[in-house]
């Protein structure tokens, strides 16, 4: 069982909010941010008005079933979710995998996943929510800036950091963090994640299970090579959390940014890169590079690192894994020893440099979000408004246009049959203008030959047979 698997069968029972009273619980963006009034007003329209979600999640359900379901009904659906049940929860499921075959199914529109999102918080389902975000290929749910927003400032709300986090990975793995807000809620979701982490088994535990479990072996007729990108391959949270540490880290910058990076870079098992940046730093700051509470967390990740035997044998090809190109990038125990004295060279120039900050980088990185994040709500409000606006548009358009489509269909089907009808019509008067030429025609047809049926030559044993069949039916008439 991979790192992620254990590590969301836990996710219920140590996701909980960490504070103690709801007044502590807070969101770091305003209540003007959801654009509630806007997104609820969108239900007024004619199209949407008119539907009621428990019985056309049957009706799509069912057209999707007969391939006869198009992005038109999934648009309304996804934006009319309300009071779900588990049943309609797996109906939206088979939906959107079906959707996923149709030849508008290649890129899921922004509304849809808006819908989602959106119905799904107000559900309270984001537990079914996150691992269709993760599934991108059976789902195709890329969320947007706005609606990952929404969706982690409600775990963050909540102070579901490790949830809020894993919509900041689906970012870190976009590479976009170019919307502000996007940028600081995921700063801050990751890094209290990091000082309020879930219970998870040790490297040392992974490894030993991973040794117990049984392998399956399955017939294939082409046997694939694993590769492994260091990127979307990533299995493990620990490398997901330190890779998104280390790129929002790049952004952020100072001591704070330098901070993340370095205890990313340890996360994400990079030590040498790590190594390699703290020596650039080094050479360009005269003043403090990391904070101390890093510097000690990237001591304990460097000393419990994993390590590979630089001489184990080559596994056939046929045997290969991903986990096995993963286990290529670990460090040998020759390279972990160089890490460790070049490490403890550069600790100590921190230290007599007095380049070590004492400060607390969870408290900072929390008031910088606080100070920071609301100047940048109003253009995302502005445009999230707008999107509603173009949305509603959009979808009387492809209304209409279905419309023109159907009506077109009817009238093409009704000229269809009246050229049926004709034919019909013309085959029967042509028949009476050339009767006598098609009575004379049959006469003057060649009369197919006939050839004799040849009897059948019997052999002894049936000739024998034969004979004894008359003999008794004599006998039966003399009695």
């Amino acid at each position: 069982m991979s790192t992620l698997c254990r590590l969301c069968a836990h996710v219920k029972q140590f996701s909980r909010p960490i504070c103690a009273s709801k007044d502590v619980c807070r969101t770091l963006l305003s209540g003007a941010y959801r654009c509630h009034d806007a997104w609820m007003n969108r239900l007024q329209s004619p199209i949407l008005s008119k539907v009621a979600f428990n019985e056309f999640i049957l009706d799509v359900y069912n057209k999707f079933e007969k391939g006869k379901g198009n992005i038109l009904d999934l648009d309304i659906l996804a934006n009319k979710i309300e009071n779900v049940h588990d049943k309609e929860v797996e109906f939206m499921d088979r939906i959107l995998q079906q959707f996923r075959e149709t030849p508008d199914g290649s890129q899921v529109s922004r509304s849809i996943i808006h819908g989602i999102v959106r119905g799904y918080i107000d559900s309270n389902l984001t537990d079914s929510l996150l691992p269709m975000i993760k599934d991108k290929i059976t789902y195709g749910l890329h969320l947007d800036f706005l609606s990952a927003n929404i969706l982690m400032d409600h775990f963050i709300k909540k102070e579901m950091y490790h949830e809020a986090s894993q919509v900041a990975y689906d970012m870190m793995l976009q590479e976009d963090f170019s919307n502000q807000v996007t940028y600081l809620l995921s700063l801050y979701s990751t890094t209290k994640l990091l000082y309020h982490p879930i219970e998870q088994e040790s490297p040392n535990q992974e490894a030993e299970e991973g040794e117990e479990e049984e392998e399956e072996w399955e017939a294939v007729k082409v046997i694939d090579y694993p590769f492994y990108d260091d990127h979307f391959s990533i299995q493990s949270e620990r490398f997901l959390h330190g890779k998104t540490l280390y790129m929002l880290g790049k952004k952020l910058g100072g001591v704070d940014g330098r901070s993340l990076q370095l205890v990313g870079l340890g996360m994400y098992d990079k030590f040498p890169q790590a190594l390699k940046l703290l020596q650039d730093w080094m050479s360009v700051s005269d003043g403090t590079i990391v904070v101390q509470d890093v510097v000690t967390r990237f001591d304990e990740l460097l000393q419990k690192a994993l390590t590979r035997d630089s001489e184990e044998p080559e596994k056939d090809f046929g045997l290969l894994r991903i986990e096995d190109e993963i286990h290529k990038l670990k460090l040998t125990q020759t390279e972990k020893e160089h890490c460790i004295k070049d490490w403890q060279g550069i600790k100590e120039r921190l230290q007599s440099e007095n380049k070590i900050s004492s400060d607390d980088l969870e408290t900072n990185i929390s008031d910088y979000v606080n100070s920071e994040i609301s100047q940048y709500e109003q253009s995302d409000i502005t445009e999230l408004k707008s999107l509603i606006e173009s949305w509603e548009t959009r979808r009387q358009n492809w209304l209409d246009q279905q419309m023109k489509d159907f009506i077109k269909q009817q009238k093409m089907d009704e000229i269809q049959e009246k050229i049926i009808e004709l034919e019909e019509k013309e085959e029967l008067l042509s028949y009476y203008t050339y009767e006598n030429e098609i009575k004379l025609a049959g006469l003057r047809a060649p009369i197919p030959h006939k050839e004799p049926k040849k009897k059948k030559v019997l052999d002894e044993d049936e000739i024998e047979e034969r004979k004894l069949a008359d003999q008794k039916k004599r006998k039966i008439k003399k009695k």
